[in-house]
């Protein structure tokens, strides 16, 4: 299962704990394939996808916060 397919399965609390897991271990053996390595690039990255995406629910949950955690590795 890749990263994004993982991301798209998170359903619970533990599933994120899993996710964030490889989501950290990604950037360690995979960070040339990150748009935003430091901290700060990686916060920006979230905030902007925050503010364009339409796909977020209005009441959050494991799955999304997943998701707006890997698109701080993607989003420009």
């Amino acid at each position: 299962m890749n990263l994004y397919e993982q991301c798209d399965a998170v359903k619970t609390k533990d599933d994120l704990m899993i996710f964030i897991q490889v989501l950290r271990n990604d950037l360690q053996t995979n960070n040339d394939e990150w748009e935003n390595i430091t901290l700060e690039h990686y916060l920006e990255s979230i905030e902007a996808w925050i503010t364009d995406t339409t796909s977020l629910p209005n009441e959050p949950n494991w799955k999304s916060l997943a998701q707006i955690m890997y698109a701080g590795k993607v989003y420009e």
